[in-house]
């Protein structure tokens, strides 16, 4: 699936918006969503593919991006949902 240009500054904003007013860091303030944690917000909240896969480096907030869209998606739709990870101790992280 390929976005419009315009069509990705409206994912990323929505996203932005759904995740600043709906989750909070440890000290109580909004989360902000960089580029790249709207676009996998967007993948698995809007469902753009029916499987994601996510590589990326450490400490770029995949875990905390991943929960908030499975809990926004799953809060929403009723659905069942498989999350796979390296080794427990990873899923662990992400659930």
């Amino acid at each position: 699936m390929t976005l419009s240009q315009k069509q990705l500054v409206r994912y990323r904003a929505d996203a932005r918006e759904i995740v600043r007013t709906m989750y909070k860091d440890e000290a109580g303030k909004p989360f902000i969503l960089t580029d790249g944690q709207c676009d996998i917000f967007n993948l698995i909240f809007k469902k753009l593919t029916p499987r994601v896969h996510i590589e990326s480096f450490t400490r770029y907030g995949k875990s905390e991006t991943v929960a908030m869209a499975l809990l926004t998606r799953i809060c929403s739709l009723p659905e069942k949902w498989c999350v796979a990870a390296g080794n427990e101790e990873q899923a662990r992280i992400i659930m």
